[in-house]
């Protein structure tokens, strides 16, 4: 059975029930969200890594980037391949 009014859950499971004289049970009846509801906003539906081409593991280790810039993602813990400024070059 769907939750009639999904929503946020501002509370345990435990902690409502007693606050409302029922059981857990009937909480976590109330606040079920639909399976479909679900699995259209689960991350693991959408593979953003596919669109990407990088494997599951590397787009979290990379902390999800929405896309990439240049081969690596801006937020990327790895070094930028461009040289520092004062490491040589024709700057004086």
């Amino acid at each position: 059975m769907a939750a009639k009014y999904p929503m946020k859950r501002p509370g345990t499971a435990r902690e409502l029930a007693a606050r409302f004289g029922v059981s857990v049970r009937t909480v976590r009846r109330v606040q079920a969200q639909p399976r479909a509801e679900y699995e259209a906003s689960s991350i693991s539906r959408a593979k953003p890594w596919e669109s990407l081409g990088m494997s599951r593991s590397n787009w979290y280790r990379l902390g999800k980037p929405e896309r990439l810039i240049g081969g690596l993602d801006q937020n990327s813990p790895r070094p930028s391949t461009d040289p520092s400024p004062g490491t040589g070059g024709d700057h004086p």
